[in-house]
């Protein structure tokens, strides 16, 4: 491949070692891959991203490596892989519909290309929205953790998140499409002058999954602004409203009603499982990074975090009238 001309670090990303590297006219992303992930997982990215490209839908390529695989064991250094770089920005909240349009529209061209992927995915990982998982994690840790400092913060939190749980009729856990898994919005590119998005990144996740959980999981990342600024939690109808015109211009068939109903009641399912998974987290001080700028420790960033999923869920169910008027004007 010749010697790099430059190599640096890239992005923002909490989980891989992430590197830009310039070799003559090329340009590569070299990452070394986070030990939760089996190096085996690359077999499902080189599946999806073959496909893509076959349906002319835009993706980073995985490179083979002189072992002959997608990816590069370096014993204790860890896994590495090299991926063709992909030109674009990313954002981290919506300024106009147009830019919610054009995320939902790239959503829609990643789900209709996988549309007859036929692969058997391997290196599972436990699903992602298991929230009988997430409910045992929660009490297991309240009950392991009984003298950590942030217990009666977590407990306070834990018991109306509790009842709800266990009160509110969940989103089917059955996979019905090739999901990427974690379609937030850093995950998506958009080209150069940030205006129009383009390309799902971060593969690491994708594989069988819930198809309303998918769409959930995005709107709560769309619509809902940022976290990471302290701000009361929002949720904005009318991104809403242009990202799933957006998803639907690029997706053939009709939703029927009760794929509907399931799509107004993911986002709020999304936000059960966060509030449950960070709650324990907080316990367990567990988490890839946490902002040593505004919070003591993990546990402290945990909880905040747990709050913040509470509190939008809150205010999810307070529009979900007008969510489900928005979704039927658009079948």
């Amino acid at each position: 491949m010749g010697s790099a001309s430059e190599i640096r670090r890239f992005g923002d990303g909490l989980i891989h070692d992430t590197y830009f590297v310039e070799v003559g006219l090329h340009r590569y992303v070299l990452q070394r891959v986070n030990r939760i992930f089996a190096a085996s997982v690359h077999a499902n990215i080189q599946a999806v991203t073959t496909h893509l490209h076959q349906r002319g839908v835009v993706s980073p390529r995985l490179l083979d490596s002189e072992q002959g695989r997608p990816w590069l064991d370096c014993g204790a250094e860890g896994v590495w892989r090299l991926m063709t770089f992909v030109e674009g920005a990313t954002r981290h909240v919506l300024d106009s519909p147009a830019e919610a349009r054009s995320v939902g529209g790239t959503l829609g061209r990643f789900h209709t290309g996988l549309k007859d992927l036929r692969y058997d995915f391997v290196a599972a990982r436990p699903p992602g929205h298991d929230r009988a998982r997430y409910l045992q994690a929660l009490r297991g840790a309240m009950a392991r953790h009984s003298a950590h400092r942030c217990l009666a913060e977590v407990v306070s939190l834990a018991r109306p998140l509790l009842e709800t749980v266990e009160r509110v009729r969940p989103v089917s856990e059955v996979p019905d499409v090739v999901a990427h898994g974690d379609p937030k919005l850093s995950n998506i590119l958009f080209h150069a002058d940030r205006s129009e998005a383009y390309c799902l990144v971060d593969l690491d996740t994708v594989g069988p999954g819930v198809w309303a959980l998918e769409l959930g999981d995005a709107w709560r990342s769309w619509c809902a602004g940022s976290e990471i600024g302290g701000e009361a939690p929002t949720f904005d109808l009318t991104l809403f409203a242009a990202s799933w015109a957006g998803y639907c211009a690029e997706v053939e068939g009709a939703v029927d009603r009760g794929s509907s109903e399931a799509l107004v009641l993911a986002p709020e399912w999304i936000c059960l499982e966060l509030a449950l998974r960070f709650g324990a987290d907080a316990l367990e001080e567990r988490y890839f990074a946490w902002d040593t700028r505004r919070y003591d420790s993990a546990s402290e960033h945990n909880l905040a975090r747990a709050r913040w999923q509470w509190a939008l869920h809150a205010v999810l169910v307070d529009n979900r009238d007008a969510r489900r008027d928005v979704l039927r004007s658009h079948r």
